[in-house]
């Protein structure tokens, strides 16, 4: 989840797939907290790195689009904080405590929700938030919730490390 960019995210979500986990969404997932369920996301993978262009894509396009069996809603079993590091002998795996990872998430689920960010007219005019008070309450008890349902952990490591991680867990 979230992050900053050039962690590799996208890179440690398609290396997860083609050992066999599902791979659902890339940059946006709707997420429907009280279920634990992926409801939706976007649904093509951005190449722009060499890197993801060079192992993923076919006929040099810019977007992969993801397949999946729509019949089936994946539940979430953990959420990892990936920072790809190919320098570590040994991976730095930090367990989030539920507050912790409460914090986090509310950051990604409420930034653009609230409206903090959008501009119209070549950014001259911040535009109101989308959200309430109402709306917002509810997000945080759902996200509170969730937090200590899931566990949560932040993962530094190179591609293999994070594979046995994952493994572990699941």
């Amino acid at each position: 989840f979230g992050g900053d960019t050039n962690l590799c995210k996208s890179s440690c979500a398609l290396e997860l797939s083609e050992k066999g986990y599902i791979f659902f969404s890339d940059e946006k997932t709707l997420l429907d907290l009280e279920k634990g369920l992926m409801v939706g996301g976007s649904r093509g993978v951005p190449l722009r790195k060499e890197i993801i262009r060079t192992k993923f894509a076919k006929n040099n396009r810019d977007f992969e689009q993801i397949r999946y069996d729509h019949l089936k809603t994946p539940k979430i079993k953990l959420i990892i904080l990936p920072h790809l590091d190919h320098g570590l002998r040994d991976p730095i795996i930090t367990p989030f405590a539920p507050l912790d990872l409460f914090w986090h998430l509310t950051k990604e689920f409420s930034r653009r929700i609230r409206g903090n960010t959008k501009f119209v007219n070549y950014f001259e005019y911040l535009l109101p938030s989308l959200d309430t008070d109402e709306l917002a309450q509810k997000r945080i008890a759902a996200t509170k919730e969730f937090s200590r349902q899931i566990k949560g952990y932040y993962f530094q490591g190179d591609l293999n490390q994070l594979i046995k991680f994952v493994d572990s867990k699941i």
